[in-house]
């Protein structure tokens, strides 16, 4: 409370303990019951709810999410790949990966929670290491005025690792082949 003097603020702490909401699931757990939890702001927010694509919004401001956003916080290994997931998660296959681990509802309404997140595959590393942060960096502002355009730049640039991978199964099915028939000369 920033001016615990103002008898208005008293009042209005008064009247939510009036109405009960002291004793409310989160609340009653919080000393003092009206303090609002700190936490830092989330570089990645996704949208709970979605019709279609599932909202993916790369937070550069100070704002935290309530209820209708998930917050990603990525641990010491991922934070120097955040721009990079974020263009994999606006990507068509990053959405396909995660849209297998939704909740469906009536009129197609999908619904992501945070464990659902956690449990979709993503590129490594290595596969991230082949989009460079300046490309990464460019979808995202595209992504501030045309989606779309971000949508494609980002396809683009996940097709980059996917094309690398299939390119090294290729190779390595090759080589065991030739191994395969070196053997049998």
């Amino acid at each position: 409370m920033k001016d615990p003097e103002k008898q208005e603020i008293h009042n209005y702490i008064k009247q939510g303990e009036n109405l009960g909401y002291h004793k409310r699931y989160l609340t009653k757990t919080r000393n003092p019951w009206y303090k609002i939890e700190y936490r830092k702001p989330a570089p990645i927010l996704f949208g709970v709810f979605s019709r279609g694509r599932l909202k993916v919004i790369r937070n550069f401001t100070t704002a935290i999410n309530f209820t209708c956003f998930h917050s990603f916080y990525p641990n010491i290994f991922g934070q120097h790949l955040i721009n990079k997931l974020f263009v994999y998660l606006l990507s068509d296959t990053g959405q396909e990966i995660i849209n297998t681990n939704k909740r469906s509802y009536g009129d197609n309404l999908d619904k992501f929670e945070p464990g659902d997140l956690n449990d979709s595959f993503c590129p490594n590393q290595k596969q991230f290491a082949k989009i460079s942060n300046e490309e990464a960096q460019e979808v995202i502002d595209i992504a501030r005025t045309d989606e779309e355009l971000a949508i494609k730049k980002s396809n683009q640039l996940i097709e980059r690792i996917i094309n690398a991978k299939q390119s090294l199964n290729c190779d390595v099915a090759q080589s065991k082949q030739r191994l395969v028939t070196a053997e049998r000369s």
